[in-house]
């Protein structure tokens, strides 16, 4: 049988706060505090502390995460360094000729529609339903020499 870990408002909304700025989700940092994902929700729900602590501990990275989707989504240019290993007659490995370049990175568009269908959703959501108005005239004669009816 599971122990159930009480609420401790000393050490909860602390060690919520560090789980979260570690990148943690909701149920890995309820793991960690030794609560069910459902005991986790109810605190925050309950206690305000708790809720500021882990909403203070996420936003550092979640700003973290924005900005590299942002940039992935743009295109980016990163320095690359690569350099010529030689053996010489000895058999000993040199390296020679480090050359330092920039490198384009292009845009990640799976990163792009991301940004846009969570940053701006009215514009940019994707429509998985259209609405589809079909009129159509149909008429049916019957033959009366038709034995099959």
């Amino acid at each position: 049988m599971a122990r159930k870990t009480k609420y401790d408002p000393k050490t909860f909304p602390q060690l919520a706060g560090k789980f979260a700025s570690q990148g943690l989700s909701d149920k890995q940092i309820a793991k960690n505090l030794g609560i069910s994902t459902f005991s986790y929700y109810a605190y925050l729900k309950k206690y305000p502390k708790f809720a500021q602590a882990l909403k203070k501990g996420k936003a550092p990275v979640d700003l973290e995460v924005e900005n590299a989707v942002y940039k992935a989504s743009c295109g980016y240019f990163v320095d690359e360094t690569t350099s010529e290993i030689r053996v010489d007659p000895q058999g000993v490995e040199k390296t020679y000729n480090k050359i330092k370049k920039q490198k384009w990175v292009p845009p990640n568009m799976t990163a792009a529609i991301f940004w846009l269908s969570n940053r701006d959703r009215d514009r940019w959501q994707a429509r998985v339903t259209q609405d589809v108005n079909l009129t159509a005239d149909v008429s049916v004669t019957f033959d009366k020499e038709d034995k099959d009816l």
